[in-house]
C-alpha cells in the first residue's frame, strides 16, 4: 500500500500471533482484538477496533478460491467477495451469514456481545492438510498467497477510506 501512494483515512495495525491448537491439552481460542491493544502502552486508549480480520491457511488447500467467514456482518463479506471479484479470484462465503446489525440497530457494541466487525479469510480446503506430516513449508502455493494478498489489499484500502464503517 506505501508503494502504490495509497493514504487511509485510519490507521492499520497488523498483528502477528501463533497459539492455534491447543494449550495444556484444551482448545485455544482466539484472541479478542482489544487483548493486543491491551498489550502495548497506550494502545487501547489511542485506538478504537473498527474490524478485525483474521487469515488462517491461505498458502494451501485443494479448494479453488477463497472462504470468507464472517458471523453477523453481511456488509464486511460482501465487501471482501467484491473485493476478491475485482481480483479475478474466487470467494464464497463459508455459512449463510445473518446480519445481526439489523438486530442491534442503535445499540453498542457491547450490547451486541461483538467487540468489531470480524471476517476470516482463508482459503478453501486449507483445514484438510493442517496440522498433517504434509503441513509444510514446501506445500505453501505462491499462487494462492499472491490471489489472497491482493484481495486482502484491495479490501483493505476499501476500508481504510470508509469514513463510516
Amino acid at each position: 500500500m506505501q508503494e502504490s501512494d495509497y493514504k487511509p483515512y485510519k490507521t492499520f495495525l497488523f498483528v502477528a500471533y501463533s497459539g492455534e491448537g491447543s494449550e495444556g491439552g484444551h482448545d485455544a481460542h482466539k484472541p479478542e482484538p482489544s487483548q493486543f491493544l491491551r498489550s502495548a502502552a497506550f494502545f487501547s486508549s489511542s485506538y478504537k477496533i473498527e474490524t478485525a480480520v483474521r487469515l488462517r491457511g491461505l498458502g494451501a488447500g485443494d479448494g479453488r478460491g477463497l472462504a470468507l467467514f464472517s458471523p453477523g456482518n453481511l456488509r464486511l463479506m460482501h465487501l471482501f467477495e467484491d473485493a476478491a471479484n475485482r481480483m479475478n479470484v474466487r470467494a464464497k462465503p463459508v455459512e449463510d451469514a445473518v446480519d445481526m446489525s439489523i438486530v442491534f440497530a442503535g445499540k453498542t457494541v457491547r450490547d451486541s456481545g461483538q467487540e468489531s466487525p470480524d471476517i476470516t479469510m482463508s482459503w478453501q480446503g486449507w483445514e484438510k492438510t493442517s496440522r498433517t506430516p504434509s503441513d509444510t513449508t514446501d506445500t505453501i502455493s505462491r499462487m494462492k498467497i499472491e490471489k489472497a494478498g491482493r484481495t486482502l489489499a484491495l479490501a483493505l484500502m476499501i476500508i481504510g477510506r470508509e469514513t463510516n464503517y
